[in-house]
């Protein structure tokens, strides 16, 4: 599966995740987007670095920073704690909200056994408080185009 490479420099390397395709290398999974950008940054140098920056699901398509250096991951982990750099999902969805704009809050388990993460409406064991704001975009076509913020 060649990478569809968006935008690269020798700190950064921005990819088009297609959807059914996972983040993560592991045990289970023939294929992933960090075993891709091993090979071709392998292919570049004698020693190859792929920090995962943030992920996407694998039903999820969009654009995903790696780093190709130590320092790079580091830095961006960073600045996303700090919450100075933010991500933006652009989604197309059949049906609208029942408000143009809001505020979803729940909480999350991530099932680590499972490789899933499960919502709830109210806090349970080892759960986390989860936010994310919306607004509905201008858009034409059968789908509601919505801009989200986690």
């Amino acid at each position: 599966m060649p990478l569809q490479i968006l935008y690269e420099d020798r700190w950064l390397l921005a990819i088009n995740k297609p959807t059914g395709l996972v983040v993560e290398a592991n045990p289970f999974e023939k294929q992933s987007i960090e075993a891709e950008a091993q090979k071709y940054v392998g292919a570049q140098t004698n020693k190859p670095f792929i920090g995962i920056i943030h992920r996407l699901d694998r039903g999820t398509s969009g654009v995903l920073l790696l780093a190709k250096r130590k320092q790079a991951l580091k830095d961006l982990n960073r600045q996303f704690e700090a919450k100075t750099i933010q991500k933006t999902y652009m989604a197309l969805t059949h049906s609208a909200p029942a408000a143009p704009e809001g505020e979803l809050r729940h909480w999350l388990f991530k099932d680590q056994e499972q490789k899933r993460a499960v919502l709830f409406a109210q806090k349970r064991p080892r759960t986390t408080r989860v936010h994310l704001s919306y607004r509905t975009m201008p858009h034409e076509g059968e789908h509601v185009l919505l801009e989200v913020q986690p």
